[in-house]
């Protein structure tokens, strides 16, 4: 009797245990590189969220352990989009859409890699973020710090594809969503 009670008690606190380090856990972004990105997308499509960071950059380690450590909007990116880290200062060669693009500068202080610059449309700032469509093509680029209540409406906006039946300002509206982001 007493093996049996002692067994009970072991197993209610292994349970215990086990269930308090489930709800804990977060869920982490799956972040891939632009090659990886592009690879799966050329046999399962789907959009591309790419986080433009440096390493020098207060604001992009800001998101990473805040914003992208939220488990909701891991969620949304990996649940809805290829996530990707790139970054703008990257020395090696990167080929998107049939071009190489590379950095002029590779190891020069603050030299943009080419294609943080094509797909910034030249105005760099950090940390930003690309989505690129199914075919790789631009749906919006974004600036600056977000806080996950500012990037979450913006995921389902683009991630659920509710952009290509209802304008953001209307969907904004609809789901009383403050500020600018995502203009």
């Amino acid at each position: 009797m007493k093996n049996i009670i002692i067994t009970i008690v072991t197993l209610f606190f292994a349970l215990t245990v086990y269930s308090q380090k489930e709800t804990t856990q977060h869920t982490k972004v799956d972040w891939l590189s632009i090659s990886e990105a592009l690879d799966k997308n050329k046999n399962n499509p789907g959009k591309i969220f790419i986080d433009v960071y440096t390493d020098w950059c207060g604001w992009c380690k800001k998101m990473d352990n805040t914003t992208f450590s939220d488990s909701e909007v891991a969620s949304l990116l990996n649940e809805h989009f290829y996530p990707v880290k790139f970054d703008a200062e990257s020395s090696k060669p990167v080929e998107f859409n049939g071009k190489v693009y590379k950095n002029p500068n590779p190891g020069g202080r603050r030299s943009a890699h080419e294609l943080a610059s094509a797909l910034l449309r030249n105005k760099l700032s950090y940390p930003s973020y690309v989505i690129l469509d199914k075919n790789n093509k631009g749906l919006t680029v974004l600036k600056g710090y977000l806080k996950k209540e500012q990037i979450i409406p913006i995921l389902k906006y683009l991630g659920k594809d509710i952009y290509e039946e209802m304008e953001w300002k209307e969907y904004k509206e609809q789901q009383n969503i403050q500020g600018n982001s995502g203009n």
